[in-house]
């Protein structure tokens, strides 16, 4: 398998690129400019006007270790670009400032399968 080259992409699909590479995640849905189709479309379970739909945010999922390494790295070297971060019991990020889990309300819950990464 030929690697793809995402050097020219933006932020959100390099990060999504790296998570998969270096934190062997799977991206489960991004549709942002640049993104592989396999990364696949943005699903009905988000609302119209959401950053899914704006194409500016992914779902990655896999081990609950390696989405917990994924969080501190998105944090530690992107956190003032992150417009959205949810992972239960990971982060939480809105705007670029860490907020409390409650921040999030009832979605927070739904977060503990897979990271909200949006830029």
């Amino acid at each position: 398998m030929v690697a793809e080259d995402f050097s020219q992409a933006s932020l959100l699909v390099r990060s999504c690129s790296f998570a998969e590479t270096h934190f062997k995640l799977v991206v489960r849905e991004c549709d942002a400019p640049g993104a592989p189709k396999r990364w696949g479309p943005v699903t009905a379970v988000h609302t119209q006007g959401s950053f899914h739909y704006r194409h500016r945010a992914a779902d990655i999922s896999g081990s609950e270790a390696n989405m917990q390494r994924f969080v501190a790295w998105a944090l530690r070297t992107h956190l003032d670009e992150l417009a959205e971060l949810i992972h239960n019991p990971g982060g939480s990020v809105d705007n670029g400032i860490v907020v409390p889990a409650s921040f999030w309300g009832s979605a927070w819950g739904r977060h503990t399968n897979h990271v909200h990464f949006a830029i």
